[in-house]
């Protein structure tokens, strides 16, 4: 079960593309906290992602169907669903002016059984 469950976070976890991280050597760091229930088949994630300086926008990529909701501590998000393809949701974010850190959560059932 353990390898499913892996397999299962490898395709639901975000993937960051940072504007600015091309020029920056800070890495993109993730807190992530995953609920897990594998008799409902359901998966909760908060996701704290922390930017390199400077990024201001970001593009992320997502598992269709998770319902992402996108939060600052420092204000206000705008964002912006710009395609799904092959059940990848691809949303555009920007932060607030001098905020470094985006919270997304998102949670779904999963059509995969997490059991064993």
């Amino acid at each position: 079960m353990l390898i499913r469950c892996q397999l299962v976070l490898a395709f639901l976890l975000i993937t960051v593309s940072v504007s600015t991280f091309a020029r920056s050597n800070e890495p993109v760091t993730h807190d992530i906290q995953v609920r897990l229930e594998p008799d409902r088949q359901l998966i909760t994630v908060r996701d704290l992602i922390s930017l390199p300086r400077n990024a201001d926008r970001i593009t992320l990529h997502l598992h269709a169907g998770l319902g992402p909701v996108f939060s600052s501590p420092d204000g206000d998000v705008t964002q912006e669903l710009v395609s799904i393809s092959h059940s990848i949701e691809t949303w555009q974010v920007t932060l607030p002016e001098n905020s470094r850190t985006l919270l997304v959560n998102y949670s779904g059932y999963l059509k995969q059984s997490l059991g064993s």
